[in-house]
């Protein structure tokens, strides 16, 4: 704390932030988070925290004028979908805040399930909201602020920017600050896998806050690997899968955002998945191939828009950019299509 202790100015009856980096603006109105790099193994180095890597949804969280908006990570409006989100944080409603944090929903174990979250994906009914909200109650894990009464935080380093979200930010219930560690970090690793979790995301304690990038000073360490492909088409089922699809044409964009083959996904469906994923690929059929070359397939294949994101869990992706036994975990709608690139995949070497 001593750090930012004495750090408000009283001007003009409003209190300015008096920390280095941070600098006086209108409060934005649409904000990009900033994005993890994905690396190949643990780390553990000094001035580095390690946060538990949560199985939700990426959300930010806007205060002002005693309004709070929760929006996607692509910038949907998420405030009627989480009523008790919203409802704790007008507890702030007299200040002007950017958090920036995690939606998740914990299973009887008080682990993150994307499974039960996806219970209160795609409510629009209060009626159906309110249900859920008793059903599958969810809980905002906030770890970065990057707006305070009228000074922006990108350039505070992440230290002091955690130091200032623990004096304003008080848990309760719905809303709660993630828990961060320093040390081992190989062993703080573990430790998260071992309860349940995706993984760590390792971030550098002196690193500002860049809005939209994808960036080295926050490092993705997970036990499996996945990551974001486009389905640009499906091949025919047969037998029990004759009514729905055998494989999914999965690809992801370029530098020069062509589309690019990155292979064919058939596992990791149940009955009912199957039949949602028809559902929202049949208005995007059409007639002509969408990658920029040749795709190596015999089957015959239903080209589609390539506008549904998929989540893929993999062996590896080789040289070519092609996946190593790939099986589906499910849509992203919270990822916009064109933000699907080839996975930025990092040595722990270049760190």
């Amino acid at each position: 704390m001593r750090e930012i202790e004495g750090t408000y100015a009283k001007t003009g009856g409003i209190n300015r932030l008096n920390v280095k980096g941070a600098r006086q603006g209108k409060m934005p109105t649409t904000f990009s988070p900033m994005l993890a790099t994905l690396v190949d193994k643990p780390i553990s180095q000094a001035g580095w925290v390690y946060e538990p890597k949560l199985d939700g949804i990426r959300a930010i969280a806007m205060i002002r004028q005693g309004k709070v908006t929760l929006l996607s990570r692509r910038g949907l409006d998420l405030t009627a979908q989480y009523p008790n989100i919203v409802a704790e944080l007008e507890r702030y409603s007299d200040r002007k805040l950017i958090l920036d944090g995690e939606i998740v929903a914990l299973d009887a174990q008080n682990r993150p399930s994307f499974q039960l979250l996806q219970q209160r994906l795609g409510l629009s009914t209060k009626s159906d909201i309110g249900r859920a909200e008793l059903k599958y109650p969810v809980i905002y894990y906030v770890f970065d602020m990057t707006y305070f009464d009228g000074s922006l935080l990108l350039g505070v380093p992440l230290a002091q920017r955690k130091e200032l979200l623990t004096r304003t930010i008080r848990p309760i219930r719905a809303v709660q600050l993630i828990e961060y560690f320093q040390g081992d970090g190989i062993r703080i690793f573990n430790a998260c896998i071992e309860n349940g979790m995706e993984g760590v995301v390792a971030k550098r304690l002196d690193s500002i806050y860049e809005p939209g990038k994808r960036s080295r000073a926050w490092l993705k360490e997970k036990a499996t690997n996945s990551a974001e492909f486009l389905i640009a088409g499906f091949t025919p089922g047969t037998g029990a899968r004759s009514s729905t699809f055998g494989s999914l044409v999965l690809g992801y964009h370029d530098e020069r955002r062509h589309l690019q083959y990155a292979g064919r996904v058939g596992t990791g469906f149940d009955d009912k998945l199957l039949s949602e994923i028809v559902k929202r690929m049949r208005p995007l059929k059409a007639k002509t191939n969408p990658f920029l070359a040749k795709v190596p397939i015999s089957s015959q294949i239903q080209w589609l828009r390539p506008e549904l994101v998929a989540e893929i869990k993999f062996a590896e992706i080789t040289n070519e950019g092609r996946l190593r036994a790939p099986v589906f975990l499910r849509l992203r709608d919270d990822i916009a299509p064109q933000d699907v690139r080839r996975v930025p995949e990092l040595s722990t070497e270049e760190v």
